[in-house]
């Protein structure tokens, strides 16, 4: 079985196959993954926050400052 780097990538899309490779988000917190700071952007982040909660869908409303 392969490795987990030590750190989070820094793309979108290499911090979802590391939290793939990782077995999800709640395992990954479980292991000490997310121990230190770790610096998202805001939707990002919005949406780990409703995955950790149970939510599975969501409306988005897009704005100034979101488009």
């Amino acid at each position: 079985m392969e490795s987990l780097p030590t750190t989070i990538p820094p793309g979108v899309e290499e911090r979802a196959a590391w939290l793939v490779k990782a077995g999800g988000l709640d395992k990954a917190i479980r292991d000490g993954s997310f121990s230190a700071t770790v610096a998202l952007p805001l939707a990002e982040a919005l949406v780990l926050g409703l995955m950790r909660q149970g939510v599975t869908k969501y409306l988005a409303i897009f704005g100034h400052g979101s488009t």
